[in-house]
């Protein structure tokens, strides 16, 4: 007898071991569906303050965050062993002893008093739910509380079913529950639970509408909206699973301070037409994203407020110059250059003329002053001598792919639509991708990628790579910290004043609908956009000074009391040149200023020609391509002594150009219309015109003058001395 009920039992042993062996192969789908599914991602700033707790996608607003069960605190698992499993520990996931004990229970009372169902049944609920509640989903509750009990360990079934339990009002799992119902904002808010608070989460989920407490409610964050949008997105498209939690590298406080003053901003210049704006922050050394701000206000439906201004692509103005000088350092160009600003032509069929913001030409600049004081007619002469090929290349390079779709050929890139335009920032580019090309040069050139968090790895997906030289990076910096240097373009602003080294460069869009400012330390770089979403131009006197001013105290702020210098050139020594030609000085330059010239220069052949000195007066001869700026009118001419060294150029007709294009308009009168000449060069004082094979005139210096617009094509000869020069156009 003994013998039968020793075989009986090893029987049942091994039937019990198969068929938990069974289970323990057989899939179960739901169940890994249910382990893999998304929880709400808490979003942390560097200081450990919550920045979001985003729902659930798709979920209606569902929060469910989860926890480790090794971060439960133990009193939490007790409470809810007590109160829903007192004998977890000691079933396979049925307790038939709670069954029996149920079953008597409602026998006696005639009615429904316990329903027996473990914690592991109440998991196979939420693992595979069915509407109807009967003795069919009952035992198909048991069966799958089985299945679980042979894949999973009482460890993991706790944790699963804690962290995926329904608490009602659109929370589940305990974390969500006990910051919802008891107004935790701590990163976890179960480990400031009080033991009465523990007692109610545990009775919850048993009838949420009569347990759950009615008042103080938590009230989830919502900060930085348009930053997790770009992160969430991110995460979708690269089909990432949300982690439960994300520490960002952005400091809260800074953020707060940045959308105070760009709401107030906002408020001031209401009048001038400015509605909207964004700020966007880096680390230099690191890529870390700091701060970003989309908007002025996010819930401002009428101004569009839900648009990323960070990502939105508008035209920058000026502040794209700092790349296009940093291309013309790469190119042969030298900070103690001098640059020709004076009127220009460009094009053929359709003639491009840049003008300054001020309407002005000032001649000879130097290279510094250019940049710093933000010209526009000697960066379009910059770009129109490197071409546009090489720029474009630097400009991928930095990451602009906004430039792209404007591109003729994206792997061979000689052309934009923009044209010389995309000197003076004429076409759209974003935020995003100013902030981060900016930074290249307090990075010795290197443009590190843009890293958000240790927990989002996955975004780093670029290498750090070298677009600058450290000495074209080390220049633009020294030129755009340089406050003497911008003071003809801006005057002695304050608001590029720091108590530390900094760069700023601004830019405003051709229409007054965009205006931009970066500023960049050696530690970190800040972009400030302001305009209207809708495109509408800014009125009164508005101007990048505004954005100037954010960019200015979000820098101020980030720095804090660090003080870093920008590193000096290695191939550049400051040497005195003259600050009208460039040169080095010589004792007969009467201005002369500091200047970064190449260690290797060949001083013998670079001293100032300007200057000379005749009869014990000091003349200035300016280069011959000079001579039209020289002889606008007689106010400037008063004002500037000198002469023109004619003869410092070969002949050559400057305007019009060969094979250039021009409309003849029947609306005006034929003696209105005038093709303007302008020739210079040459050794003698007089210049024989010919027209259409015809010498019509004979002229003096400065070789100015106008040709009739008759329709056809033409030709003009031009003879001075033992030179000559030709070209020509057509008139339709």
């Amino acid at each position: 007898m003994k013998k039968k009920f020793v075989n009986s039992l090893k029987i049942i042993i091994l039937v019990f071991v198969t068929l938990v062996l069974f289970f323990w192969i057989l899939p179960f789908g739901k169940l890994k569906k249910i382990q893999n599914q998304s929880y709400s991602t808490r979003f942390l700033d560097c200081n450990g303050r919550i920045i979001q707790i985003v729902p659930i996608p798709n979920k209606d607003g569902l929060r469910r965050e989860f926890t480790k069960i090794e971060d439960i605190p133990q009193e939490i698992i007790d409470a809810f062993i007590e109160a829903e499993d007192k004998r977890f520990f000691k079933h396979h996931g049925v307790d038939l002893l709670a069954i029996f004990r149920a079953t008597r229970q409602n026998i006696s009372e005639k009615k429904t008093v316990s329903g027996a169902s473990t914690i592991t049944m109440q998991l196979a609920r939420i693992v595979s739910p069915s509407k109807n509640r009967n003795v069919f989903t009952k035992l198909r509750e048991a069966f799958n509380a089985f299945r679980i009990e042979c894949k999973l360990s009482k460890k993991e079934i706790l944790e699963l079913y804690l962290n995926n339990l329904p608490f009602g009002f659109q929370v589940e799992g305990v974390t969500s529950a006990a910051r919802t119902f008891f107004n935790r904002g701590e990163e976890n808010p179960l480990l400031l639970l009080k033991l009465s608070e523990v007692e109610i989460l545990a009775k919850i989920p048993r009838r949420p509408q009569s347990y759950a407490p009615k008042t103080n409610h938590y009230q989830y964050p919502f900060h930085m909206p348009h930053y997790i949008n770009f992160l969430c997105s991110e995460m979708q498209k690269n089909k990432i699973s949300f982690p439960p939690q994300i520490n960002l590298y952005v400091d809260l406080n800074i953020h707060l301070k940045a959308e105070n003053l760009l709401s107030d901003a906002v408020i001031e210049f209401a009048d001038a037409r400015l509605t909207n704006g964004a700020v966007y922050a880096i680390e230099n050394s690191t890529g870390n994203v700091l701060a970003w701000i989309g908007s002025a206000n996010f819930f401002d439906t009428f101004h569009n407020g839900q648009i990323d201004g960070v990502l939105v692509t508008n035209q920058p103005g000026s502040s794209m110059k700092p790349f296009l000088y940093a291309s013309a350092l790469e190119n042969g160009f030298l900070p103690n250059q001098v640059l020709p600003d004076i009127p220009c032509e460009y094009g053929l069929d359709e003639v491009y003329i840049p003008r300054n913001f001020n309407d002005k030409y000032n001649g000879p600049i130097r290279f510094r002053i250019s940049l710093a004081s933000s010209l526009n007619v000697p960066a379009v002469f910059i770009l129109h001598k490197i071409g546009m090929s090489k720029y474009l290349v630097k400009l991928l390079q930095l990451n602009f792919n906004s430039l792209k779709p404007g591109l003729n050929n994206i792997k061979n890139p000689s052309s934009h639509t923009a044209g010389l335009s995309l000197a003076l920032g004429g076409a759209e580019v974003s935020l995003y991708e100013m902030v981060n090309a900016f930074s290249v040069f307090a990075n010795d050139g290197k443009l590190v990628p843009i890293f958000h968090s240790d927990d989002l790895k996955f975004l780093k997906n670029k290498k750090t790579k070298k677009v600058f030289s450290k000495d074209t990076s080390r220049l633009i910096c020294s030129i755009l910290s340089d406050p003497s240097a911008r003071t003809l373009g801006f005057g002695n602003a304050k608001v590029f004043e720091t108590t530390f080294p900094a760069i700023f460069k601004t830019g405003t869009a051709n229409q007054y609908q965009n205006i931009t400012a970066l500023a960049s330390s050696p530690l970190y770089t800040v972009g400030v956009w302001m305009g209207n979403f809708n495109g509408e131009t800014i009125i009164g006197k508005t101007g990048s000074s505004i954005p100037a001013k954010i960019a200015n105290e979000i820098l101020t702020g980030l720095q804090g009391n660090e003080k870093h210098d920008f590193l000096l050139p290695e191939n550049f020594k400051k040497e005195t040149i003259c600050s009208v030609s460039g040169m080095l000085a010589t004792e007969n330059c009467i201005q002369t200023c500091k200047e970064y010239i190449p260690i290797t220069a060949n001083k013998k052949n670079y001293f100032c020609t300007w200057h000379i000195k005749e009869n014990n007066t000091i003349s200035t001869h300016y280069p011959a391509e000079y001579q039209a700026w020289f002889f606008t009118n007689k106010n400037n001419y008063a004002k500037r002594s000198g002469s023109i060294n004619y003869q410092s150029e070969n002949l050559k007709i400057v305007s019009p150009k060969n094979f250039s294009s021009y409309i003849y308009d029947k609306s005006i009168f034929d003696d209105v219309q005038k093709i303007y000449v302008e020739v210079i060069g040459g050794k003698t004082d007089l210049l024989e015109v010919y027209y259409d094979g015809h010498k019509i005139k004979t002229v003096e210096r400065p070789f100015c003058f106008y040709l009739p617009v008759e329709i056809g094509t033409h030709d003009l000869l031009v003879i001075c001395d033992d030179e000559l020069s030709q070209i020509e156009f057509n008139v339709n």
